[in-house]
């Protein structure tokens, strides 16, 4: 997703780095200083940099970039403060003059710019802040008391901000580079028995070897690309050190943490690594351990595991292993019937640790126990119909001519494409990973499957059992990743096609990267989809029906109907026996027999689901049960409460945007035209459902929605039959021949006969 970079100190150092850095990652970037003549504009980004004069001590300054920014790209979606200076002197000793613009440039300049641009983010929830402090400004380095003292007040006032805002959806972070090349730090420190010798090594990495074990440099490149991966997954507060000498930052990683609050989530960075370690295939690589992040309980926050998740070297590695398990590895030359008994002994693998596999994903997901241990045999079912499908393939054929006078037959061959990039979200990620990689591996494909740092424990079980099941070297690679490191899969040149399911708009920016770089692509986005309940329903059924067609999974789910069109005859009754059935559903702790809505998966989901609640009682809704509360009781968790809206017309928010959520809407309707009318006026077209008392009638309706699949009365979706959405909910289909087909390139022979 492309985003709006405001950085404050742009002109040199390690704030031109990241401006670098954005540009490169397809961003737009506006970059404020107080010499912007100085600030470099390279000719094939000019279209998305724009320079802007700033003095970061004068806030009226600060607030002309924001608005600046804004004028030119719509938003704010970035903040970088890298403006700093470094004076030298004692506290005592330094020049008044020199001391205040050390503090006001360092610590008020850093205010002023969060000031500016807190009345951008705060009404869309959302935003990164980051704040360049140094890890000098923890030392006894003497010379440099406004220095240090203005990064040590820049380090607490991040702090604090990050407890007001982080709650609300903007990221706050304190990065605390160990001794950086900048124009103030080229050059040996002004103190004495500090000397510098510089020495090139992999990477054209500099470390400044020094008499004083507290000064380390490491490159500013390689600290901005690191920099940038903090704008794209949700972290804690961070406080992230970064230095060249991942060691060396070990201790001081330890007197932070037992000095500092235990709220301040704390990351060590070595950036002078010039190779990532033995890449596992066929397993989750904890490619960066520098970069582990805890994975937290949404029942209750706790620390459940931790993950190192995979930068774009691992991709790289990743990539060629699996080009080099297609282009002259013994897979995609085994027969099928060969492929399908790999696939066959996953499956009695994987049934045979079914409990564990479901305990995983509700640790991870706050999917309740009932949902992950039902999914189970489903996944079964998913993997036969893809069997089914492949022994009745016809993996190479022989056409008759259509004209009898030719003296020539053609030979029909479906291949595999090559080398499979898939990439799966966080909510159901054993059934969207088997539809992508069964299909696959079945067509002889090679894979490097991208899954989400919150579902490292299950993937790494899914890992294990594909490499016990055994498949070659460099078939698969699983790896946990954030949003840039899949794009910059999804780019590599290395692969072939690209499987992805997600939101629409990911898919859009990935569709747009498959047509510039002509790669196969399949899309399963979001929806919004449509419960028809028809006038003569037995609604007691109906009801039932929907708590697990609009409610499974927390809701969220892509497939689920959350919209509920009732007939204007019966409206009232609807609402109250909608009403009925989700005041009657458990919310509670996921591993709980009888919870059947557990947390959402992540804080900041939490919040998007509130958030619409409110947009839905500010656009006039009635509220008819929940509400934007957290269930009482569970305040420690990611939880929301289940609610129901009435009197919704469908043009508001909350009847055309997919909440991903446990929230539902009931929709008044005139007759089955206009029932149809409101349920294909939506941009998704993934799912629906008809609820009727005549067989006849309920298969008509069907036929005119405009969604990729219907059930009708409550029946469940088939894996035999082709599964994918209309317009906006993505491109081409999975599951059963068609999900086949999308693996294989068609290849035709002739031949005279």
């Amino acid at each position: 997703m492309t985003k709006t970079f405001l950085i404050a100190g742009a002109a040199g150092g390690l704030g031109g780095r990241v401006v670098a850095a954005a540009l490169a990652a397809g961003h737009n970037v506006m970059a404020a200083d107080l010499a912007p003549d100085t600030v470099p504009v390279p000719h094939e980004h000019r279209d998305r940099l724009r320079v802007r004069a700033l003095d970061v001590t004068d806030p009226a300054s600060a607030r002309d970039a924001v608005a600046h920014a804004v004028a030119e790209f719509g938003a704010v979606d970035v903040l970088v403060n890298s403006a700093g200076v470094r004076g030298v002197g004692s506290i005592e000793d330094m020049p008044e003059d020199e001391f205040h613009r050390d503090v006001n440039v360092n610590f008020f300049g850093a205010v002023n710019t969060v000031r500016a641009v807190l009345p951008v983010m705060r009404p869309r929830r959302s935003g990164s802040i980051i704040n360049l402090s140094t890890i000098g400004g923890r030392r006894n380095q003497p010379g440099l008391g406004a220095y240090q003292s203005s990064k040590w007040a820049l380090g607490g006032f991040t702090e604090i901000l990050a407890r007001e805002v982080g709650p609300i959806g903007i990221r706050v972070t304190l990065v605390e580079p160990g001794g950086i090349r900048t124009p103030w730090a080229a050059a040996p420190l002004p103190v004495p028995d500090i000397h510098d010798e510089y020495e090139e090594t992999v990477g054209a990495f500099v470390r400044a070897y020094s008499d004083n074990p507290d000064v380390q440099r490491g490159d500013p490149a390689k600290m901005a690309a690191v920099i940038l991966r903090l704008t794209e997954e949700p972290t804690p507060p961070t406080r992230l050190l970064l230095g060249s000498d991942a060691a060396w930052l070990a201790p001081q990683i330890a007197r932070a943490r037992a000095a500092e609050d235990a709220e301040w989530h704390e990351l060590s960075v070595s950036t002078d690594r010039d190779g990532l370690g033995d890449f596992a295939d066929s397993a989750v690589a904890p490619s960066a351990p520098e970069l582990t992040l805890d994975i937290l309980s949404p029942h209750d926050q706790s620390v459940i595991g931790r993950v190192a998740q995979a930068a774009p070297a691992d991709v790289d590695k990743a990539v060629v292993a699996a080009r080099a398990a297609f282009d002259h590895g013994p897979w995609p030359h085994t027969t099928p019937a060969e492929r399908q008994e790999v696939v066959r002994r996953y499956d009695a693998l994987r049934t045979a640790r079914a409990d564990e596999i479901a305990e995983a994903i509700s640790a991870e997901n706050g999917s309740a126990g009932w949902f992950t241990k039902v999914g189970q045999p489903f996944l079964t079912r998913q993997v036969n119909a893809y069997l089914k499908a492949a022994e009745e393939f016809g993996w190479e054929e022989v056409l008759a001519p259509s004209d009898p006078s030719v003296a020539f037959d053609t030979i029909v061959r479906r291949e595999a494409i090559g080398v499979v990039a898939a990439v799966i979200p966080w909510n159901s990620p054993f059934s969207a990973a088997t539809a992508k990689l069964v299909p696959a591996l079945l067509a002889g494909n090679t894979v490097v499957l991208k899954v989400s740092p919150e579902n490292s424990l299950s993937m790494a079980l899914l890992a294990d059992l594909w490499h016990e099941a055994g498949l070659p070297e460099g078939v698969l690679s699983v790896l946990p990743a954030d949003r840039q490191t899949s794009e910059y899969l999804v780019s590599h040149a290395g692969v072939d096609k690209i499987s992805f399911t997600g939101s629409t708009r990911a898919g859009r920016r990935i569709a747009s990267i498959a047509g510039e770089q002509l790669k196969r692509v399949g899309l399963e986005l979001g929806g919004k989809s449509a419960a028809l309940i028809l006038d003569d329903a037995d609604l007691a059924a109906a009801t039932q029906g929907l708590r697990f067609g609009s409610l499974g999974n927390n809701g969220e789910a892509c497939i689920l109907q959350t919209r509920i069109l009732a007939p204007r005859s019966r409206y009232e009754e609807v609402v109250a026996a909608v009403k009925e059935m989700v005041e009657s559903l458990k919310v509670g702790d996921p591993s709980a027999p009888d919870t059947f809505i557990g947390p959402m998966i992540r804080r900041d989901q939490q919040q998007r689901v509130i958030d619409y609640i409110n947009i839905g009682i500010e656009d006039g809704a009635r509220l008819v049960t929940g509400g934007p509360h957290v269930p009482e009781g569970l305040e420690k968790g990611n939880y929301v409460t289940p609610t129901v809206f009435a009197d919704v017309d469908n043009s508001m928010r909350i009847a055309q945007e997919e909440i991903f959520g446990p929230v539902l809407v009931v929709i008044a309707y005139d007759d089955d035209d206009d029932a149809v009318r409101i349920a294909n006026d939506s941009q998704y077209g993934l799912s629906g459902g008809i609820w009727t008392s005549d067989p006849d009638r309920a298969l008509a309706t069907a036929r005119r929605l405009r969604t990729g699949t219907v059930t009708l009365n409550g029946s469940p979706i088939s894996f035999d039959g082709p599964f994918g959405g209309y317009k906006a909910s993505g491109l081409g289909r999975e599951y059963g021949k068609a999900g086949l087909t999308g693996y294989v390139e068609h290849k035709s022979i002739t031949r005279t006969r």
